[in-house]
């Protein structure tokens, strides 16, 4: 990597699962082949962190399961969502739990409770509807508490915001999000899944 024509970094390609752009960076022809010969991906944001692109080398995987994959998105949409949502909220309820145990906070415990009734709701969903409400009802109460989940004074959330993003916290939100995208569509591309 170099900066006004002198080194700056250099990193083997196969330590690297991604590169990320932001601003006006140019990037050579050698480098697309590089990534993409070694798997890496090379994303792109704009300054402020909007994602803008993303490219990744060839996709190998075996036809069969993906096809196997399809029809089980055609034939199971629910159990698919359902899976995918209950993840989400244990995940947003263990971040709860572990805020819960640097102190007592009665709205925060509320909220772990209830995200327990929502990730048994999701048992026995049948439709996506449901599964859509159950969500965005769980991230609405996450979201809700979820400035005093920052310790550090010089940030706060005062809520949900997205294209832009217009605070530090939602920019870093909205960066972790591509970030966890990114990763996500690796590991389905690496078992030969379709991320798309």
């Amino acid at each position: 990597m170099e900066h006004e024509r002198e080194k700056v970094l250099q990193v083997p390609i196969h330590a690297l699962s991604g590169i990320f752009c932001f601003g006006n960076v140019l990037v050579s022809p050698f480098v697309y082949e590089l990534c993409s010969e070694s798997g890496a991906s090379l994303c792109f944001f704009t300054e402020y962190g909007r994602f803008i692109g993303r490219m990744q080398g060839r996709m190998s995987g075996n036809i069969l399961l993906r096809r196997k994959q399809y029809e089980q998105s055609r034939d199971n949409p629910v159990g698919i969502a359902a899976n995918i949502v209950a993840a989400k909220l244990n995940a947003s309820r263990k971040v709860l739990l572990r805020q819960l145990r640097t102190g007592d906070n009665e709205i925060i415990a509320q909220h772990v409770n209830v995200m327990k009734s929502y990730l048994d709701k999701l048992k026995t969903v049948d439709n996506l509807e449901t599964v859509r409400g159950i969500e965005g009802e769980a991230a609405a109460r996450y979201f809700s508490v979820f400035n005093e989940l920052i310790t550090n004074k010089d940030f706060a959330f005062n809520g949900r915001s997205r294209r832009p993003p217009l605070d530090p916290v939602n920019a870093m939100l909205s960066f972790m999000y591509a970030i966890v995208g990114k990763d996500i569509s690796a590991a389905l591309e690496g078992v030969g899944l379709d991320p798309q």
